[in-house]
């Protein structure tokens, strides 16, 4: 058995460090060249019920987003401080994208992505990388749902994913404080996030498909070989002739008064 958890071992790390993997520039899709559509809404203000807290979202601009998924962050990780000491259970992703030159030119092959709790953070030690990226073409998205089915769909998303993205730019509020969103792409800094409640979202070219259902698979018989393994180690342990070494036979025969005649 211990030879079969190794092998899963091995096919789950294989697979985590496969399934976030960036897609060549040659699969970019060329409709990922459009920037972002911003419009005016005439969407009225509306509540969302999350674990027992209402939160007031206001429409700010009807917004239609093309990208590359290049980083994400998950609200309900371990990891995740703030949103807790918030209390916020509406923004339950973030995703980093890119769209334009940043994706049809290649220059995301070259730049290093990571999420923070509510941060994109990019970097590069290439200053010819660094002149060619181009800032208003990158963003990080809070994003919220209305609709369970739409949460689930988001939460399929994955790094290297191409999306569409349609929904709103918002403002939401609970009695905790309030966040709102950029209105502009060429801001940078705090506040230069742009917060989503999403309608709809498409993924149009996904990335690393088999990996990820690799990594699923074999962490779900990672997770069931565990208790067998400790059940099998604690039973070796229980066993009377653990740990005694080769047993011994010895022979006992009666004891007999001397013979008296």
């Amino acid at each position: 058995m211990l030879r079969i958890f190794g092998f899963l071992l091995l096919v789950y790390l294989i697979a985590w460090s496969r399934k976030d993997a960036l897609p060549p520039v040659a699969e970019i899709d060329r409709r990922l060249a459009v920037d972002p559509i911003q419009t005016e809404t005439k969407r009225a203000p509306f509540a969302i019920q999350r674990d027992g807290v209402t939160y007031h979202v206001r429409p700010l601009a009807d917004y239609e987003l093309r990208g590359l998924v290049v980083s994400y962050h998950d609200s309900e990780s371990w990891l995740d401080i703030y949103h807790g000491l918030w209390n916020d259970r509406l923004n339950f992703r973030d995703l980093g994208v890119v769209w334009g030159f940043n994706a049809l030119g290649g220059v995301y092959r070259d730049v290093e992505f990571s999420s923070g709790d509510f941060t994109l953070n990019f970097r590069t030690s290439d200053n010819t990388v660094w002149s060619s990226f181009r800032l208003d073409q990158v963003a990080n998205n809070h994003i919220l749902a209305a609709r369970p089915d739409v949460e689930a769909s988001l939460r399929r998303v994955g790094k290297g994913d191409q999306i569409l993205i349609r929904g709103v730019l918002c403002e939401y509020s609970h009695p905790g404080g309030t966040r709102s969103s950029s209105l502009t792409r060429s801001d940078t800094g705090n506040g230069a996030c742009e917060t989503i409640c999403v309608d709809s979202v498409s993924i149009l070219r996904e990335a690393n498909g088999g990996w990820r259902s690799l990594f699923a698979m074999s962490g779900f018989a990672l997770k069931l070989m565990v208790p067998l393994l400790i059940w099998q180690a604690w039973s070796a342990l229980r066993s009377p002739s653990a740990d005694r070494g080769p047993s011994r036979s010895v022979a006992r025969y009666p004891r007999h008064a001397p013979a008296r005649f």
